[in-house]
């Protein structure tokens, strides 16, 4: 049981670290090219059904009963509101703004998860969680106040909608996981890819409305094409599959603070790749997020090891009561 979610929690940082790179794969594929968030998001999750359903085929099991799911449908609606309300609400705000209240699930996930799932409060993940949002906070925004003053009202508030929905996203999918053994984390995923895509297919024509076709075409180029294609296999299809599976075998609150992970890499990368020098204030939230997640794996290091003497007392106790029947 101890094995198995620290594997789950190795598998959610994987996750977490692929997801970190697409912040520097959307600044670097979609610099010079203007493309409508709503084309992005569709031709992101498209593509990454088409290229998963393949895979399906070898892992998934009687994929129509899947889909039918209450459960399963109501995940893919909030994936693809959080997604929406995020790429949208980025329009309105400063990146540090929107990157802090879509992240905000972080601290709503540990306080809601033992209400609803069979969860217990943790003060480590509490701690771990408060520690880490203020260590995403530094990173965001260096501790620049002035940037609260830009961006509007509603691109907060779209923002902070899908910071909401992705809790409620992580929520529902660990109690389909808890309620249902029969369900694998590949079988969320697929449930979930397949109704993100159909549900955003309602998107289509709002696409039309604001954009020609001309404008559409016009606005892609080969760097934001590549991005796309990275976006939907590496962090859609590899990082959304890894994800569920870990989410399986870990609590939603202890995954959490695990995805700060990706905060931390997309900072490193930028600094890395797109020659962004860090600054004092994101180095320190970035020692604060390793902080957070180094608290959560000590509290599993030291259960594992509790979990160990308990067994080999219990094998030392077989060995004596053998010995003396042998008498």
């Amino acid at each position: 049981m101890v094995k198995r979610k620290l594997s789950g929690n190795l598998l959610v940082s994987i996750a977490a670290l692929l997801w970190g790179t697409s912040f520097v794969a959307i600044q670097w594929g979609f610099n010079e090219s203007e493309i409508d968030p709503l084309v992005f998001v569709f031709l992101r999750f498209g593509i990454a059904t088409v290229v998963f359903l393949p895979i399906s085929y070898f892992f998934v099991k009687d994929k129509k009963k899947l889909l039918r799911r209450k459960e399963i449908v109501l995940i893919g609606l909030l994936n693809s509101i959080a997604f929406l309300l995020q790429f949208l609400g980025q329009q309105y705000t400063t990146a540090g703004k929107a990157s802090l209240f879509v992240n905000f699930y972080a601290i709503i996930v540990p306080l809601l998860a033992p209400l609803i799932l069979p969860e217990k409060y943790s003060w480590k993940v509490l701690m771990g969680s408060i520690l880490g949002f203020t260590g995403a906070f530094f990173v965001t925004t260096n501790l620049n106040f002035a940037e609260f003053q830009l961006g509007s009202f509603v691109g907060d508030l779209l923002t902070l909608g899908s910071g909401i929905a992705w809790t409620l996203y992580i929520i529902v999918s660990k109690k389909l996981l808890e309620k249902d053994n029969q369900v694998s984390g590949l079988d969320t995923f697929f449930g979930t890819i397949m109704w993100t895509t159909i549900f955003l297919t309602i998107t289509i024509p709002f696409i039309f409305i604001n954009n020609a076709w001309s404008e559409i075409v016009s606005g892609f180029n080969w760097q934001s094409i590549v991005a796309i294609i990275y976006l939907a296999i590496i962090c859609t299809v590899a990082a959304f599959a890894i994800y569920m599976v870990g989410l399986k075998e870990t609590d939603a609150g202890e995954s959490v603070i695990y995805m700060f992970i990706e905060v931390v890499v997309a900072f490193l990368l930028g600094w890395i790749i797109l020659d962004i020098i860090p600054q004092t204030w994101e180095i320190v939230g970035s020692i604060m997020i390793a902080v957070a997640v180094i608290i959560v794996s000590i509290k599993r290091q030291k259960k594992e090891s509790r979990h160990f003497r308990g067994r080999k007392n219990e094998e030392n106790v077989r060995e004596d009561v053998t010995e003396i029947i042998q008498k």
